[in-house]
C-alpha cells in the first residue's frame, strides 16, 4: 500500500482510485485554471467534490456557486459542468465520480 500526501498532487488530476463502476483522486487546480475549457458532463456517473484548501467556483448552466474549504457539491450525471479556480491561490479537493 503506498501512502498520499496532498504536497504530491501536482496542478490538475491525481487518480487515488479506479474501477469500472467509480474513480476517486485529488484535483489541484492554479489561480486562474479551471477543470476544462468549457463545461462537460459524464453520462454515466455523479460527480462529488469536497474543497479542502482554497476557493472554486462550479459553474453549471452559466451560473457559478463559489465552494469554499470543508464544502462540497454533487453534480448528477449528465449535467454540463465546470470547476474554475478565480482565487489567488491554488485550490485542492477531493473527488469521486460513481
Amino acid at each position: 500500500m503506498e501512502s498520499f500526501t496532498l504536497s504530491r498532487a501536482l496542478e490538475g488530476f491525481f487518480r487515488l482510485q479506479l474501477n469500472p463502476m467509480s474513480q476517486a483522486g485529488i484535483l489541484r487546480l492554479e489561480k486562474g485554471k479551471a477543470s476544462s475549457e468549457r463545461p462537460e458532463s459524464d453520462p454515466e456517473h455523479d460527480q462529488s467534490l469536497l474543497l479542502i484548501e482554497g476557493e472554486l467556483v462550479l459553474e453549471v448552466d452559466n451560473a457559478g456557486e463559489t465552494i469554499r474549504p470543508g464544502a462540497s457539491f454533487t453534480v448528477p450525471a449528465g449535467v454540463k459542468h465546470r470547476i474554475v479556480n478565480r482565487s489567488n491561490k491554488p485550490a485542492v479537493a477531493f473527488t469521486v465520480m460513481a
